[in-house]
């Protein structure tokens, strides 16, 4: 008797080792998955809303410095000026409205991807050729900042921003920009103007100025840092509209030919795609925004 219940027991402790070791295997080496981004086929969906700001991990070394980087330094301007004067007022374009935001354009006037530690973002084989990358930094109710990350050539097609003023950053790379703007009373179309951005240079589009544009990127690529306030928001009448651009000629009154541009609403072009990817570089320190509201 003695030795069958030793003989029991032994056979539970070798059932019970094997258990603990086999699941110890499985937990080690259980294959894990990592998305490498969710797809963004539509430009308005790429600042998808995250009530409350994007979850960033806070750097210990930032803190024990008691200081804050570029990119915190940058999101804490962008929030204290909306905390007073709303995206509407700024969006006008107006003079003090351009004002108002020259102490952002200033923190950005030596931002570049080395600035803020940000490696050349690679876009996976996978996906399709020319699609960009998208970076987000910082999504709230008021406002958005994020990265594209451009392959060379790559091209954001004509495109809107209702109600917006949208800040871009070259931090490598060149970007072309093609803006127009429409009359709003006439409804006549007129083109702004085609400018090459290179790195460290930014432009400015406000609700009626240079608002409808269109983004090709360098033979070397680039990466563009976008500040949007307010965001897009199809439920809010703030949805994007893409375009055609179609120049023509007409006779005016005194039979004198006069070059008319005509843009025309289209759905989103089927080759322009964008994908959330990720990357290293500098985050936001939220811990240092928290404390900056006490």
């Amino acid at each position: 008797m003695k030795v069958a219940l030793m003989s029991l027991i032994a056979l539970v402790c070798c059932f019970g080792a094997k258990t603990s070791f086999t699941r110890r295997i499985s937990l080690k080496t259980r294959p894990t998955t990592r998305a490498s981004g969710n797809s963004r086929s539509i430009l308005s969906r790429v600042f998808s809303r995250m009530r409350g700001g994007f979850p960033m991990k806070t750097d210990s070394k930032l803190q024990a410095k008691g200081d804050c980087n570029t990119l915190t330094t940058l999101v804490e301007e962008v929030r204290n000026l909306l905390s007073v004067h709303p995206p509407k007022t700024l969006a006008s374009g107006s003079t003090d409205a351009r004002k108002l935001l020259e102490p952002i354009t200033k923190i950005l006037q030596d931002v570049t991807a080395k600035e803020i530690n940000l490696e050349v973002p690679v876009i996976p084989e996978r996906f399709p050729r020319r699609a960009l990358g998208y970076i987000p930094v910082w999504e709230q109710e008021d406002f958005e900042i994020g990265i594209f990350a451009f392959p060379p050539g790559a091209v954001i097609p004509l495109h809107d921003h209702p109600g917006m003023f949208v800040l871009s950053h070259v931090l490598y790379g060149s970007i072309t920009v093609k803006s127009y703007d429409i009359d709003h009373e006439t409804g006549e179309t007129r083109r702004k103007e085609t400018r090459l951005l290179k790195e460290s240079e930014s432009s400015l589009l406000f609700e009626h100025d240079r608002n409808i544009h269109e983004f090709t990127a360098g033979e070397d690529g680039c990466a563009v840092l976008d500040i949007l306030a307010p965001p897009y928001d199809h439920d809010n009448g703030r949805g994007c509209t893409y375009y055609t651009a179609e120049e023509t000629e007409m006779k005016t009154e005194t039979g004198n030919k006069k070059s008319s541009i005509i843009l025309r609403r289209c759905p989103q072009p089927q080759w322009f795609t964008t994908y959330r990817i990720p990357t290293k570089m500098d985050k936001v320190d939220e811990t240092y925004l928290i404390k900056q509201l006490k």
